[in-house]
This record gives C-alpha cells, sequence and structure tokens, in this order.
C-alpha cells in the first residue's frame, strides 16, 4: 500500500498479470535475478515464474519467453517413464515477444528490494570472463520515471507476476503507452488483456486502482485503452483530492511445520529480522528438530513444540522441543531485539527444564486438572517462562512462577462438558483456558499478565493488590531479563473470577492490562468512563498500572447488561489505550463516536485516552448475528492509528452443519481479499481505518471444509497469541488440517517449508501477510558492541524517502549526522550511544518515523554516569541500556538492593545513598562504569490524634529542613491552612471532630504524608453528688457530660480516694467541708 499526502490528481494503478502457464508449478527460484556479466548487457534482471516462462527485464523495455508446457511435460515424463519413445527435443515450441513503454525510458535510477539470503553462480562455457559469482536474487525491482512522474514497480503475488504503475504529483497516466512487438495479436476482452501467441494466450488482469480521500477508500474506475496498436489506461471519477493510493496486500508464505506427530497450534511472534517463530504442542516423537537444537528429544505427555523460519518460510532456522513428562503449554511467545526467544506458558511437569539461578526453581504444583479432556496436570499447574537463545541452542533462562493453587491456566474441570464450545462467563471460546500474554519494554524487562487460583501466589512488598480477594484472581507479573529476579508482582481482582488476558507497556514506564471478570468488586479509580460492574455474565476490564508497580493509576470496566469480555490491549505513539474482545449486547449499544460499525456484532473494539478518564469511541464488528463470532487472536495499533485484528471461528469443530451460518461467515471483507470465501471455521484478519472511520482490508484465510476428508475446515487455536509488528504483517499460529486433512493453504507452494501434513491428525501451521506498507517506518538493524575505534556500518531496514541520522557522538563533530541511508560513523571513546534515525516520508500517512537503538562502544576505561537521586524506601532504574548481543557480561557491586546484579539496568533499592560500579565486556575489552545513588529522606513528625478540651488548639509539624509543608483539610490537599510553604503550625477554632492532613516534599519530589485526627470541647464543669453524707461513708463525685481529652482537678477538704484526674472522684469525709474540680486540656495544659 502507497499512502500520500494530498495531491491534486494523484493515483495509484494496480495491474496483476498472471502468466499463461498450463501444468507447471511455480519454480523455486521465483525472484528477480541480477545480471552481473552472465547474459547480454542490454538485460537488467531476469525473473522465471515457471519453468516454462523466463521474464528478462531490459534496458527499453520487458521480454517474455515462453515454452509451450505441453512439450515441456512430455519430454520430462518420457525422461522418468524410461519406458517411451525418445523425445525430439527439436519439437519443443516457444514464443517471445517483447513490452515496449512508448515514449518512456529506463533510466539508471532502479531499486530492488527483499534481497534472497542465498545466491547463484553462473560457470557457463570456456570463457572465463563469463564466469560471475555470487550474483543475488530479488524480490521486488522498481523502475523510477520511466515517464515523467511514474514509477513501474514489478513484483510477485499468489503465483504470479504483477505490475504496479505509481503515478505521483506532476505524473498522468495518460503518458503511459505500451507497445507489444512480436505477438499474434492483441485484444482487450472482457475488461482484460489477451496477448495471443503461437504457444496459447497470456492474461493481463482488469487494471484496479483506488484512492483514499478524506480518510475514505474510493474506488477509481479504469480500462485499458487501445491507441493504435498500442495500449494505455482510461481512468473515471478520479477524486480531485485524496491522501492515501491502496495496493493490494501480499501473502507472503504459510507453511506447515511439517511434525509426523500430532502438533497443535497456539502462538506466534516475529524478531527484528524478519524472522518467523510458532509455538505449539506436539504429542510424540516426530517434530522436526535440528542438529543442536536445545531438547531433541520428545519427554513425554504434551511438550512445547517451537519453531523458527526465516523471514519467506521456505527456510527452518531451527526447531526444539521443551518440557518434562506431562502437559506443557505455550501461551504466548516475544523476541527482544538480539533475537531471543521469550516463552510464557503453563506446566505439569516437575522436571520442566529451569536453569541456575532462576527465581523459582522448585514446581509448586495444585489440583489435578485435565485440560481439554486431554492435556494432563496430575499435580496441578504452575505458569513458566523460559528465555532460548536465538539460535535455539540454549537455554539461557526458565523458571517457575505460582503458589500453591493451579496458576496460568482460565480453567475448571467441569469445563470439560463445554470445551469446545464455551461457555457464557470467562471460558467463552474453544482454547480460551491457555490465555494471558508476555510483553518486554525497551529496557528488556519481562511483563506477565495471567490468572491463578493461588492464595500464595508470589507477590511483592508494596505491591497495589497484596491479595486474592477471591475465587480466581487476574495476576501481573515483572521479571528481569534473566529470570531471576521477581521485580514485582501483584494480584488483579475482586470477589468474583478474574483474568488477565493481555498486557502493554507504555513509552512511559505504565503497564496496561485488560481482561475480564465476574466480580463487582474491581479497585476502580475515581474519574474513569466506568467505575461500576455493568451487569450480565462478565465485564471487561482496562487497568493502566504505575511504572514501579505499587499502585493502580486507572481502573475501569468495560461493557454492557449482557456478556463482555475484553482479549487485548494496544498503545498508540500517543500512550492511547484500545481494546478488542467480545460481547453479546446488541444493537449499538456498545457504538460511540464511531462512523463504521456492523450492528449487532458480537465484536468490540474501545480506544481511550493516555489516562484512561475518557473513552474516545467504541464500535461493533462482525456479521451481525448477535453473540460472540470469532474468538480474538491478535490486535494492533499501527503509526498511523489504523486498527489490526485477527481471530477464527470460536467453535472447535464449528456447530456441526457445514454451510449454516456461524463463526466467520458473513464478515465484512474488501474486494482485495486474499481469500473471499469463508465455511465460517476460517481466521478473519482485518483492518480498520484510523479512529475506526471505515474498513481498509478484510479476508479470510484457512482450509475450506472438503468432503474428501471429514474433519477438513477446522482452522483454530488451541490458545495462545499471535502477533502483527510495526511493519504493517501478521504472524498468526494455526492449528491446521486436523484428521489428517492437506488443503490448509500453502505459499509458496511448492517451496513452503512444508506444502504437506506429515501428521495423521494436526500440524502447526503459521502464516504472514504484509498488510500495509503506506507509513514511514524507521529501523536499522542492531550493532553488536566493540572496542574503540569502533567503525560501524548502520544498515538501514527502513521505509523512507529521506533519512536523518544522528549518532549521539558530539565529540565527532559534524560527523555526528548523516542523510545517508547506510552510513559509516566511528565512534572514538567508550559509552553507550542513543543512535537515532529519523525517516521521513512526505507522502505517508505518518510523514516520518523515529527509531532509537543503543551501539555500545568499550575501551578498557573507566568513567561515571549521571547521579540519581531516590526517596527512601522506593526503587529507581540503573545504569545503561541493555545490548542485543548475549556475549557482552554486566555485574554490579555491591549487590545490596540491586533486583538482578548481572543485567545492564537493575531496579536498585538501597537503604542509603550508595555508589554502585558496573563492569562490563565483551571478552576482548572491559569498562567499569560508576553511578552514584543518592537516597532522600523527607521526614515528618505531627501531633498524634488528641481531644483538646478547649474551642482553641494549635497544631505544630517539625519535618525535613528545606522541605515545603502544607497542612490541608483535604486528602487531596485542595486547600492550603498553613502559610506555605514553610509554615509549621495551625491554629484551629471551634467545637468537634476535625481531620486534617500534612504533606512534605523535597525539590525532588520525595514526599511524605501524614494525618492528625482532632476533636474540640469546652464542656461545664458541673459537680454532680450528696450534699448531705453520714460520716465515714464513701461517696461518688462525677461531672455532668465529662470529655475525653479534658484533665480534671479535684480538691477536697476530705481525702481523695479514687479518680483523681477523671470525671468521677471518690471521697471519705469525716467533718463537713466542700469539693471542687479545675478542667484542662490534655494537649496545652
Amino acid at each position: 500500500m502507497i499512502r500520500a499526502r494530498k495531491y491534486i490528481g494523484w493515483f495509484l494503478l494496480v495491474i496483476c498479470i498472471p502468466l499463461f502457464v498450463p501444468a507447471q508449478s511455480v519454480t523455486n527460484s521465483f525472484g528477480f535475478i541480477e545480471n552481473k556479466g552472465q547474459w547480454p548487457s542490454a538485460v537488467l534482471y531476469s525473473i522465471a515464474p515457471s519453468p516454462n516462462v523466463t521474464v528478462f527485464v531490459e534496458r527499453d523495455g520487458i521480454r517474455f519467453n515462453i515454452v509451450n508446457a505441453g512439450d515441456m511435460l512430455h519430454s520430462m515424463a518420457h525422461h522418468h517413464s524410461g519406458g517411451e519413445e525418445e523425445s525430439d527435443v527439436s519439437a519443443i515450441r516457444g514464443h517471445a515477444y517483447k513490452m515496449y513503454f512508448v515514449g518512456g525510458s529506463l533510466g539508471p535510477d532502479i531499486e530492488t528490494s527483499e534481497p534472497s539470503s542465498d545466491y547463484l553462480n553462473y560457470i557457463i562455457g570456456n570463457d572465463a570472463t563469463r564466469w560471475v559469482s555470487m550474483v543475488r536474487k530479488y524480490k521486488w525491482v522498481t523502475l523510477k520515471n520511466v515517464y515523467q512522474g511514474v514509477d513501474l514497480f514489478i513484483g510477485q503475488q499468489n503465483n504470479n507476476l504483477k505490475l504496479e504503475w505509481r503515478i505521483y504529483p506532476g505524473g498522468s497516466a495518460s503518458s503511459i503507452s505500451i507497445r507489444y512487438d512480436g505477438t499474434e495479436g492483441v485484444e482487450i476482452t472482457e475488461g482484460r488483456l489477451s496477448i495471443h501467441t503461437s504457444v496459447g494466450e497470456v492474461s493481463e488482469g482488469y487494471p484496479k486502482s483506488w484512492a483514499i480521500s478524506n480518510g475514505i477508500k474510493v474506488p477509481v474506475s479504469g480500462d485499458y485503452v487501445k491507441n493504435g496498436k498500442n495500449i494505455g489506461f482510461g481512468l473515471q471519477s478520479v477524486p480531485d483530492a485524496f491522501d492515501t493510493l491502496v495496493i493490494d496486500p501480499e501473502l507472503v508464505f504459510s507453511t506447515y511445520s511439517g511434525s509426523t506427530a500430532d502438533n497443535w497450534g497456539f502462538t506466534a511472534t516475529y524478531d527484528y529480522q524478519g524472522n518467523v517463530y510458532s509455538g505449539g504442542i506436539v504429542f510424540g516423537a516426530g517434530y522436526p528438530v535440528t542438529v543442536g537444537a536445545w531438547q531433541q528429544t520428545y519427554a513425554g505427555g504434551w511438550d512445547v513444540a517451537i519453531i523458527k523460519y526465516d523471514s519467506t518460510g521456505t527456510i527452518r532456522r531451527w526447531a526444539t522441543y521443551l518440557g518434562g513428562d506431562q502437559a506443557d503449554l505455550p501461551h504466548s511467545i516475544i523476541c527482544d531485539e538480539g533475537g531471543n526467544l521469550y516463552v510464557f506458558g503453563t506446566t505439569g511437569s516437575a522436571g520442566f527444564p529451569v536453569t541456575p539461578g532462576a527465581y523459582d526453581l522448585t514446581f509448586n504444583g495444585g489440583t489435578s486438572l485435565a485440560y481439554d479432556q486431554s492435556l494432563y496436570y496430575p499435580q496441578g499447574s504452575d505458569v513458566f517462562v523460559s528465555k532460548l537463545s536465538s539460535d535455539g541452542s540454549q537455554l539461557l533462562a526458565s523458571t517457575f512462577i505460582g503458589g500453591t493453587g493451579n496458576d496460568g491456566l482460565n480453567y475448571r474441570s467441569r469445563y470439560n462438558l463445554v470445551v469446545n464450545t464455551g461457555n457464557d462467563t470467562l471460558y467463552c471460546n474453544y482454547g480460551d483456558g491457555a490465555r494471558g500474554e508476555i510483553a518486554i519494554d525497551a529496557q528488556n524487562y519481562i511483563y506477565i499478565g495471567s490468572c491463578t487460583f493461588s492464595t500464595d501466589y508470589p507477590i511483592t512488598s508494596g505491591a497495589f493488590q497484596p491479595t486474592n480477594r477471591g475465587k480466581q484472581e487476574g495476576v501481573v507479573t515483572k521479571l528481569s531479563s534473566t529470570l531471576g529476579t521477581l521485580v514485582w508482582s501483584s494480584y488483579v481482582g475482586g470477589s468474583g473470577d478474574d483474568a488477565v488476558y493481555s498486557i502493554d507497556v507504555t513509552s512511559t514506564g505504565n503497564v496496561l492490562a485488560a481482561g475480564g471478570t465476574t466480580s463487582t468488586n474491581l479497585l476502580t479509580t475515581p474519574g474513569v468512563p466506568k467505575p461500576q460492574f455493568q451487569g450480565g455474565t462478565a465485564d471487561g476490564f482496562l487497568l493502566k498500572i504505575s511504572p514501579n508497580g505499587n499502585a493502580i493509576d486507572a481502573l475501569t470496566y468495560f461493557g454492557s447488561n449482557q456478556y463482555d469480555q475484553a482479549y487485548f490491549v494496544r498503545t498508540d505513539r500517543f500512550n492511547n489505550a484500545y481494546i478488542y474482545g467480545q460481547t453479546k449486547a446488541t444493537g449499538t449499544t456498545l457504538v460511540s463516536n464511531a462512523a463504521y460499525y456492523n450492528t449487532n456484532s458480537g465484536q468490540f473494539i474501545a480506544k481511550y485516552n493516555s489516562s484512561l478518564s475518557v473513552m474516545l469511541w467504541s464500535s461493533v464488528f462482525g456479521s451481525g448475528r448477535t453473540g460472540p463470532e470469532i474468538s480474538p487472536t491478535a490486535f494492533s495499533v499501527d503509526v498511523c492509528n489504523r486498527i489490526y485484528v485477527s481471530g477464527w471461528g470460536r467453535y472447535w469443530g464449528g456447530n456441526g452443519v457445514w454451510g449454516t451460518l456461524f463463526g466467520t461467515k458473513g464478515f465484512p471483507i474488501t474486494t482485495d481479499a486474499w481469500q473471499s470465501q469463508s465455511d465460517g471455521q476460517d481466521f478473519y484478519i482485518g483492518v480498520f481505518d484510523s479512529d475506526m472511520s471505515g474498513l481498509e482490508y478484510g479476508t479470510f484465510f484457512g482450509e475450506l471444509h472438503y468432503s474428501g476428508c471429514s474433519g477438513s475446515g477446522r482452522d483454530h487455536v488451541d490458545g495462545g497469541t499471535s502477533r502483527f509488528d510495526r511493519n504493517g504483517n501478521i504472524y498468526q499460529s494455526v492449528c491446521a488440517s486436523c484428521g489428517g486433512c492437506q488443503q490448509f493453504p500453502t505459499f509458496p507452494d511448492p517451496g513452503a517449508w512444508s506444502n504437506t501434513n506429515n501428521s495423521s491428525n494436526c500440524n502447526n501451521a503459521v502464516f504472514k501477510i504484509n498488510l500495509i506498507t503506506d507509513f514511514a517506518l524507521a529501523s536499522f538493524n542492531s550493532v553488536s558492541p566493540g572496542c574503540t575505534p569502533y567503525s560501524v556500518q548502520f544498515q538501514n531496514a527502513g521505509r523512507a524517502s529521506s533519512w536523518q541520522w544522528n549518532f549521539d557522538d558530539p565529540a565527532s563533530g559534524p560527523a555526528n549526522t548523516s542523510t545517508q541511508k547506510n552510513p559509516q560513523h566511528t565512534f572514538s571513546q567508550s559509552g553507550n550511544y542513543n543512535v537515532c534515525l529519523i525517516a521521513n516520508w512526505p507522502i505517508s500517512c505518518n510523514l516520518s518515523d523515529t527509531m532509537y537503538r543503543v551501539v555500545t562502544v568499550l575501551s578498557d576505561s573507566v568513567y561515571s554516569i549521571d547521579t540519581i537521586t531516590v526517596c527512601n524506601g522506593e526503587a529507581v532504574q540503573i545504569g545503561i541500556q541493555p545490548s542485543p548481543d548475549p556475549s557482552i557480561t554486566y555485574s554490579w557491586t555491591p549487590i545490596t538492593g540491586l533486583s538482578d546484579p548481572h543485567v545492564s539496568n537493575p531496579v536498585a533499592k538501597p537503604v542509603v545513598s550508595t555508589s554502585y560500579l558496573l563492569v562490563t565486556g565483551n571478552g576482548i575489552c572491559t569498562d567499569s562504569i560508576y553511578q552514584m545513588v543518592m537516597v532522600e529522606d523527607v521526614w515528618l513528625n505531627i501531633p498524634s490524634d488528641t481531644v483538646v478540651c478547649d474551642t482553641t488548639a494549635l497544631l505544630s509539624a517539625v519535618f525535613s529542613p528545606g522541605a515545603t509543608l502544607v497542612w490541608s483539610s483535604s486528602l487531596a490537599f485542595n486547600d492550603t491552612l498553613n502559610e506555605y510553604p514553610y509554615g509549621a503550625s495551625i491554629v484551629v477554632h471551634g467545637q468537634g471532630n476535625f481531620s486534617f492532613y500534612v504533606s512534605a516534599q523535597s525539590d525532588n519530589g520525595c514526599r511524605v504524608i501524614d494525618s492528625v485526627h482532632l476533636i474540640l470541647s469546652k464542656p461545664d464543669a458541673e459537680i454532680n453528688g450528696p450534699a448531705l453524707i453520714c460520716q465515714g461513708d464513701s461517696v461518688w463525685f462525677t461531672i455532668e457530660e465529662s470529655q475525653e481529652g479534658c484533665y480534671y482537678q479535684w480538691k477536697s477538704s476530705a481525702a481523695i480516694l479514687t479518680g483523681q484526674g477523671t470525671g468521677s472522684v471518690q471521697i471519705r469525709p469525716f467533718t463537713s467541708g466542700y469539693i471542687a474540680v479545675k478542667v484542662t486540656d490534655t494537649l496545652s495544659g
């Protein structure tokens, strides 16, 4: 997709060219091969999309060489049969023709993209001058300015060549004129272009074009136009101004795992090089593990099975088992910048592999459970988190997390009765038991959102919810990158059932969590849109947590008076929050401020501002049948605020009647859908315009039910999360072709890692679709640490028309910046350099994009970094940015107060000011880095709660020198009663109960708050007692309405037996006399 700012008369014309290749499959060498001298100089690139078709991009046009497919098949069949008459090679017929760009030219400005990882060598004939090596293939070729302001983009899609004319400001579609030489005739038939040759007909698809005007996609009608012998294009109804140009999304690849053992699909992710990871479970030997993988043998029960593919899906990088002798399930996976893979899941194996130094090496267990009636947890379940090296050969870290109840599974034994269809509360869809998500922040800290039945799940001191308040409770946990330290952890929930399904981290370090609840008493915060439970069987919720995990910044319910749950949460670049979930609400109950919606549909999307104080809009999408229709599997928001969703048909096995309306049937799709038909249990992928203003793209993807295999068409996942990346790609894991079926769509075919389901039951498939490419993207490859002087050749992986680099190295002078695409820079001093790349593309929806990466440079030097001040009792992150290179080591001293002494950026909580030393190195050179952490202690002393026997009282505070002091009658400190900022005292007048709040705060923001409760009262001291007393008797005298806090000083001519100082005394007189009392307050005397 190409996206532009508003220009007059600018459109994009897309022409797909299916080549006539009967009985021939796509060759594995499909790619543009550069000419380095192996062909005549007129040839620039060549591509062979089929064994009988070769296309040459030449300096003055494009040449097509086509061989009759039947002749090639006859020859090859004879060769393999060995029993037929020899074929005459001269009988193989061929035809060549050429496209000339009349009035145009191919200049020197030709761009290629997506080079292959392999290369070709041409050793042809005995002329060594014609021998060439290291010849690359490319997926796309762009011929710039074929006509003024007109580029020709040549690529491949769905096994065909595709030509895309891109017309920019100043260009015109009318300038395009094509002459076909060497054909037997060219004619326009039913909107398509037919090119007749001696070996058959080549058909060019009808021209398709779109424009997006004011945020709305507008189709532009267009046809081929014949001008004499030349072919051009005629367009009608082109908008006067538009801001977006659209092309078809592209299926990058789709593959089975190739496992011969039963292999179910759960989760998928990507790394920064575009490699793809798919995670599932496997029952038995037969998973395609690689030599040198961490765990090459099946351990028993159901093991986790992880496979890594290259970016094209044609190469298996590595594959491994991970597990013990019981059920082990991967719920969610994610990569760090170094390509190390983190796996979050649940295990019932006491012998699940854990590593020395991990947070918890002991399986905690719980209650026996048979999840999904087939996955056994005989001693209950724990959460596990594991970290695999980028090459799959090492288990870098692995830990249990849990209490004495079942952890991580949103499941009870009674759900086995509804395991395939779900119930009406938190287990609503097949596979909902294995939800939850793992996330990673810019500092490589790990976050887990899940659920637990444990009342002793690991919770840290100061957690915002330290106790399990109900039955099943949500949990949010933060771990160090080494999985050795629980940084913070808290429950999330109320008195009912609660689960956290999704988690994300904002640019400010706040954690967002979303999930489902039956609790009516969540710890919601003031000022949120829905502080009360909305009714029905369940509600969704959205939670914002402070960066240190100690406080709920905001918590709101979301829903209706029916069933609702929020399954995903994501943020945009402004830290606004978006949630995606299910509902049974009818009509437009959950529609607010959204231009696009499908009434009565069961899937919602909602957007909140960054503080969660305002819901900006909400909408529903689907078929309009009312109630949940798909089970959400992936969610994202891009830099242009478009929303991406994925989900599948929800019920395992469908509803039992193929052809009826259920699941994905009836969902909205677009004319450029990759798959326009659905049997109800496919995946649905949708892209919605910014702020839900329209549907930009919608498609199905999956195996359609067919009569040859009774279990066919049941595409699903058995739990887990899949992901979209920031480049506009989806990576979706699938449990495919169960029952030994074979028609899940794979691509390229042949050429994908595995085009067949090799199991007698299911295979974990994964597909990658490039959905959107119309925005500026800043991206460059990570750089391994080096020693000074360190010269770095940066490799740009972004998308833009111009570039701005800043190397964070002011000592280098003018060399600190560059506008080259792939610049080189030399770092002369040690340090961590926060290199910045800005990608500018004025015609894109976001105009520009920015990316930072840290380059670590070492020099056997000693230096200090900025001092950090922390308030006493609080924690702060110290150190330097982590390096993606696993060879870099970190060691801190002293270790006192540090969350992990072996990471670059631990959390520090010292009790006194401390100078820390970090020693870091790569085995060649080592740096020693000092950082001072100053602990600031703000203190405050005020009177205890008291009663004053008066109508006036003086209250005074003693506090830290230099701090500002506020006395207030409100905990929100809405008023100031003292002489701000240093007045220590206030005078209180009146009678009754008073509460006062006192705050002392330092210049660095360290603050302590206390309160005092005061009662003011000045009673009348009226004495009650007998006036006539028998000699020698003891009698009581009391004060009428005596007050607490008053001191009563009694005086009498007789002896006082007891009660001095109180409101009642006992005396024993022997002679007539008097009694009196003096009343004073206890505060002032």
